[in-house]
C-alpha cells in the first residue's frame, strides 16, 4: 500500500486550486505546454506544484524514481524556468508515484476510501476520457464543488488508485 509521508495539510495548502491561478504560477516549457489547446488539464501538474514546494518531497524523475514499468516507458515531465520537474499525465504519475511512495491501493470505486486523506488517482472506465490526479480529503476530492456534479459522480464510480498522506 503506498504511503506519502506528508501532512494532508501540509500538501493541501501547497495545491493550487484554480487553473487559471496556477497557469500564472508555472513558466517556460510547463507553461508553454498548458497553454497549447489540447493541453488544458492541469490536475497533474497542479499536484507536482504542491510535491515541489514540500521540503523532500519534490517532483524528481531521474533514476528509480522516473523509471517506466506496465504503465509507461520512462515517466514523462517537463520542466520550469526554475528547474521545479513538472509530470503532466495521470498514467505517468502514478508510475511516479508507485515508483517513489509504493503502489497505490485500487478501488472499483471511492465508496471504500470513506474519510482517509490521499492522493488520488481517478482512472476512467470510459477510455475516450482522461483521467484525475486529486487530494482525497475526508470523503470527496479538494474543492469538489467547483465541478460540475454530473462529472463528479461519475469519476467517482470509475475505478481509482490511492496513497494516504500523513496525517
Amino acid at each position: 500500500m503506498g504511503f506519502v509521508n506528508i501532512s494532508f495539510n501540509t500538501l493541501l495548502a501547497n495545491h493550487p486550486s484554480m487553473t487559471d491561478e496556477f497557469k500564472t504560477m508555472i513558466n517556460g516549457p510547463i507553461k508553454k505546454f498548458h497553454d497549447e489547446p489540447g493541453h488544458k488539464n492541469t490536475c497533474v501538474s497542479k499536484m507536482c506544484w504542491a510535491f515541489n514546494h514540500v521540503d523532500g518531497h519534490y517532483i524528481n524523475c531521474d533514476g528509480d524514481y522516473g523509471k517506466g514499468g506496465v504503465l509507461v516507458k520512462k515517466v514523462r515531465f517537463l520542466i520550469d524556468k526554475d528547474g521545479w520537474e513538472y509530470i503532466f499525465s495521470t498514467l505517468d504519475f502514478r508510475q511516479y508515484l508507485n515508483n517513489r511512495y509504493g503502489s497505490g491501493e485500487m478501488f472499483s470505486n471511492t465508496s471504500k476510501i470513506g474519510a482517509r486523506n490521499g492522493v488520488i488517482i481517478f482512472e476512467p472506465t470510459d477510455t475516450s476520457n482522461i483521467g484525475h490526479t486529486d487530494i482525497w480529503i475526508n470523503g470527496q476530492i479538494h474543492d469538489a464543488d467547483m465541478y460540475f456534479s454530473s462529472w463528479y459522480s461519475a469519476v467517482t464510480s470509475d475505478r481509482v488508485f490511492f496513497w494516504d498522506l500523513n496525517k
